[in-house]
């Protein structure tokens, strides 16, 4: 992923900075690469606040972009409209943990929210840290991440939207049975006829 998203740490040495950036569709299309979702086309935005505490970089703010994503149910595009806080405690990495860092991607972050305790909700300051290299602060990984959190599991254009079916031929179509009625998976019509059968026979 492309560095888009830089802060020096001397421009923070005396104060907060407050910094604002597009984020070009190209940028999206990246960063969702290996999502269901896609660009809508239009460019996003990124307004940030960092600042210094001790050796350590507080960032808040918010990032909004428009993506469109298949609706569960019918497979049309569903527009997703992210707006989503960005809260980030970084501390300065340690050098052996840099190339951890390099090794594991945008991993890291979300194995540290669990690993410890699974069963314990992490409070917003424990998930919000995280670390920074050298003398700059690159943000892309990270917005990356707070992008695909507020990805819906089970986007849908309606919730009255018709379910795909899979026709006797294996392709696939939209169902034209009404919502009070069950859609029978294709793989258990035998079943199906069995039971209707052994219906008929007890009649």
């Amino acid at each position: 992923m492309s560095r888009q998203f830089v802060v020096q740490l001397a421009d923070l040495e005396h104060g907060e900075k407050h910094a604002e950036w597009d984020i070009p569709p190209a940028w999206l299309k990246a960063a969702t690469a290996d999502t269901e979702a896609e660009p809508r086309g239009g460019t996003g935005h990124l307004d940030l606040v960092l600042q210094k505490n001790g050796r350590d970089v507080v960032v808040r703010g918010r990032v909004d972009c428009p993506l469109s994503m298949p609706c569960a149910r019918t497979l049309e595009p569903v527009d997703v409209d992210v707006d989503a806080e960005v809260f980030l405690m970084l501390s300065p990495a340690a050098a052996e943990d840099t190339g951890k860092r390099r090794n594991s991607g945008d991993k890291g972050r979300k194995r540290r929210r669990g690993a410890a305790e699974p069963d314990r909700e992490l409070s917003d300051e424990e998930a919000a840290a995280d670390t920074f290299t050298g003398d700059e602060v690159v943000l892309d990984h990270y917005i990356r991440e707070f992008i695909l959190l507020e990805l819906p599991l089970f986007p849908l254009r309606s919730p009255a939207s018709p379910a795909i079916s899979t026709r006797p031929d294996g392709s696939a179509g939209v169902s034209t049975a009404s919502a009070d009625e069950p859609v029978i998976d294709p793989r258990l019509a035998p079943l199906q006829e069995i039971a209707q059968r052994m219906r008929k026979k007890e009649e």
